[in-house]
């Protein structure tokens, strides 16, 4: 009689905790006032809602056939405190190791033991991706190579938005990379344009941009995504420099047009000065019209349509999230 009595007073003593236990199908245990319509809403519960600690351990003995309840609190966030609303994690995207969530886009395409999973993909099938990345910086150096020769291969068309909203689109004409020290390990690419044009307006009022450009001679495709910075005749230092040197080195034919009268109805013939040149035939500084337009892209699409392989390049950003890295994540997509 005198085992039974213990074992009597010993269920009566765990009786209130276990049963304020509940086993929620593929969550675990978990306190019983998180079950039903109070479970994402109670305001003051012991345990963040489906949080896989404390886990709730089973351990039977032979002289106690009753169980016992252990909790394995690992640290302090467990008290009568309000918490904020936590994702519901399926118990197959908790990680064995630690108890704790795996990383959701490792759960998006993994098992937990971090094994292909449904529709995932295992090392072996991403190691077979990575084979043909390369960085857009390098490989587009490969492309202007095989086009140089190609008259219009260097003809790009370029995308702006309007105070409307409305995306407007001309064709321009790629000038080269620029550098500057103020975005170090960044490429821009560098275009002109007319200050009195309606795409500086844009601008203005909207930096961002698209830039495709086709390759014919190897049927590549880029396009770059960023934002547009103008270089006018108020910029200092080195863009500055850059924009005096773009304007030296223009042909005749180039630089007359920014000696044209103002971009609207038609207003008579132009009669800009000879070449661009004064009367001596040197070339003059640059006229207030005259601006340099620099593409900073922060995404890259690369298409290639002999063997359909496609790839994305985005920018990274610096630690303080504040400024831009010089370095770019790869991938290779579906084209």
């Amino acid at each position: 009689m005198i085992m039974p009595l213990v074992h009597l007073v010993a269920a009566s003593s765990m009786m209130p905790h276990a049963a304020r236990l509940h086993h929620a199908p593929r969550l675990g245990v978990v306190p019983h006032a998180m079950i039903g319509s109070t479970m994402h809403h109670c305001p003051m519960v012991r345990t963040p809602v489906n949080y896989p600690h404390p886990r709730m351990q089973t351990i039977e003995s032979e002289d106690d056939p009753l169980p016992q309840w252990k909790a394995k609190i690992k640290d302090s966030r467990f008290s009568d405190q309000k918490f904020a609303r936590t994702p519901v994690f399926d118990m197959d995207q908790l990680d064995e190791a630690t108890g704790g969530p795996l990383d959701l886009t490792q759960a998006a395409s993994t098992g937990s033991n971090g094994t292909a999973g449904k529709g995932g993909k295992g090392r072996a099938e991403r190691a077979d991706e990575d084979k043909g990345l390369e960085q857009w910086t390098s490989r587009i150096q490969a492309s202007i190579a095989s086009s140089r020769k190609i008259k219009g291969g260097n003809y790009v068309q370029i995308a702006t938005v309007d105070g409307d909203g409305l995306p407007r689109c001309r064709t321009v004409v790629f000038r080269g990379f620029q550098q500057s020290s103020h975005r170090v390990g960044l490429s821009a690419l560098r275009i002109i344009t007319d200050a009195r044009s309606e795409k500086v307006d844009h601008i203005r009022c909207s930096p961002a941009c698209e830039m495709v450009w086709w390759f014919a001679q190897s049927n590549e495709q880029y396009r770059f995504a960023g934002d547009l910075q103008l270089v006018g005749p108020d910029a200092e230092g080195e863009l500055q420099a850059a924009r005096k040197q773009q304007w030296d080195i223009l042909s005749d034919p180039a630089r007359e047009q920014f000696f044209w009268e103002a971009p609207g109805p038609f207003s008579g013939a132009a009669a800009p000065p000879t070449g661009g040149r004064d009367e001596g035939g040197k070339v003059p500084s640059p006229p207030d019209s005259f601006c340099l337009l620099l593409l900073w892209p922060s995404q890259v699409k690369y298409l290639r349509l002999t063997d359909n392989y496609a790839q994305v390049d985005r920018r990274e950003w610096s630690a303080d999230a504040m400024k831009p890295s010089g370095t770019w994540s790869m991938r290779r997509m579906n084209p």
